[in-house]
């Protein structure tokens, strides 16, 4: 009987150590993750010649703003794909905020329901021959849960902040 609890506790302990590695694993990825759009903050300061005045990072999203050159960079992590987009907010005609909402049958009594999947920040650019940049401040597929009051109240500030 003692011979089954020793091994109990050996298969626990390989069971916590397991664990344990699995968790400083992501801990790290996540750190290199963090690393890189850091670095690709600082590579379109250089590349755009900006300073940034206000920034905001979004898990794995980052928004940048240079007041003076009136520039903005938009980086984002997507399944460990890196995009970094800039915006030269002085050829922006209009900038909205844009929410795309699921709608479903729900249980009780039939009613639809709609909740937001989708809160995009779209700009229209001066030149009407140049389609109209959509960046995605919330997505459900990728960004899981947030406080959507906060979330909104946020796109809002930025569109104020940009003043397009």
């Amino acid at each position: 009987m003692s011979s089954t609890l020793v091994i109990a506790f050996i298969i626990l302990g390989f069971i916590a150590l397991f664990i344990l590695l699995m968790y400083f694993s992501a801990r790290s990825s996540a750190r290199k993750e963090a690393t890189r759009i850091q670095d690709a903050v600082a590579a379109a300061e250089r590349e755009h010649r900006m300073s940034v005045t206000t920034r905001e990072d979004l898990r794995q999203k980052v928004m940048a703003f240079d007041k003076d050159s009136r520039k903005l960079v938009l980086i984002e992590m997507r399944n460990k794909e890196l995009s970094s987009r800039a915006v030269d907010l002085n050829k922006i005609a209009a900038l909205d905020v844009v929410h795309t909402y699921s709608q479903h049958d729900a249980k009780n009594g039939g009613r639809a329901s709609a909740h937001v999947i989708r809160i995009e920040l779209v700009f229209q650019h001066r030149d009407k021959t140049q389609l109209p940049l959509a960046w995605a401040i919330y997505d459900e597929l990728y960004d899981h849960s947030f406080d959507m009051k906060q979330l909104e109240h946020r796109a809002l500030h930025w569109k104020q902040l940009l003043a397009v």
